[in-house]
């Protein structure tokens, strides 16, 4: 009797024991409340994630996102991405109609937003003139293009002073004695830029370490105001080149004209811009 006391204790003990085990295994998964939905949680994928080359992004509640994303690029400009709902993947390096409407896209995938452009003016009978900038040339001189593509020509981060404008080039002309050039810089970053401080902001920047600048001063091009600066550099033969630059505030835009060349043939180009007129 004694015998099956003590082997039923035995097994008593061994179940008890077990029951112990099996309790702190328990213990173990319960140490976080919901444990398995909090392992769930660790692993859930929110944002932007990378599939290889690629990317995907995932709501709040882990479900994937397709459609437009907007960010910020962290100096409050909004940016926005698309994620191509028949892939679940962004956009890239593509150009694609969405909803009717062509979008371009960047390498990173952000959406280039379609830069405003001046309107452009005319080449015809030998004669240049824009009725929007109110500026005509009577007879041009050497070979010219025009274009009204919009242009990163400030966009270095040195011209951010002014706004590293867009720029739309509207006529390039080219002579024995120097060059001509008439384009309007998108001033949306600096919409309170007056044109003497644009044409101070210039001067110093392109002036580089060697060249000189002149103190802005009024001009009057076509009966119209410009501020007026010119930058002058010495290069190492001892030759003086002179860039002189007109700016008139228009609309959002900042009208420039340019002119460029040697010392010598300065007063050619003043010539120049001095007999331009009104396109009106």
């Amino acid at each position: 009797m004694r015998m099956k006391k003590a082997l039923l204790l035995a097994v008593m003990t061994a179940a008890l024991g077990s029951m112990n085990m099996f309790a702190a295994f328990a213990d173990v998964d319960a140490a976080e409340p919901g444990n398995e939905e909090n392992v769930a949680d660790v692993n859930l994928q929110l944002g932007w994630v990378q599939d290889g080359s690629e990317w995907r992004y995932y709501n709040e509640d882990g479900s994937a996102h397709t459609g437009w994303v907007k960010e910020s690029d962290g100096h409050g400009t909004e940016v926005w991405y698309y994620v191509d709902p028949a892939t679940g993947l962004m956009l890239h390096s593509v150009t694609r109609v969405i909803d009717g409407v062509s979008y371009s896209f960047n390498e990173d995938g952000s959406w280039v937003a379609p830069v405003a452009v001046a309107p452009r003016g005319k080449l015809t009978g030998g004669s240049f003139y824009n009725t929007w900038s109110n500026l005509k040339i009577p007879q041009v001189i050497g070979s010219t293009t025009t274009d009204n593509e919009a242009e990163d020509l400030f966009s270095d981060s040195a011209y951010a002073t002014i706004g590293n404008p867009k720029v739309t080039h509207d006529l390039y002309m080219s002579a024995d004695f120097g060059d001509l050039e008439i384009y309007y810089a998108n001033m949306k970053d600096k919409p309170d830029m007056d044109a003497a401080t644009f044409a101070a902001e210039l001067g110093k920047l392109e002036k580089g370490k060697n060249g000189q600048v002149s103190a802005v001063e009024a001009a009057t091009v076509a009966n119209q105001p410009y501020s007026k600066v010119s930058i002058t550099k010495t290069n190492k033969k001892g030759k003086q080149y002179i860039t002189t630059y007109y700016c008139r505030k228009l609309d959002s835009y900042m009208v420039v004209i340019c002119t460029s060349g040697s010392m010598g043939d300065s007063n050619a180009l003043a010539d120049i811009v001095k007999a331009m007129t009104t396109a009106q």
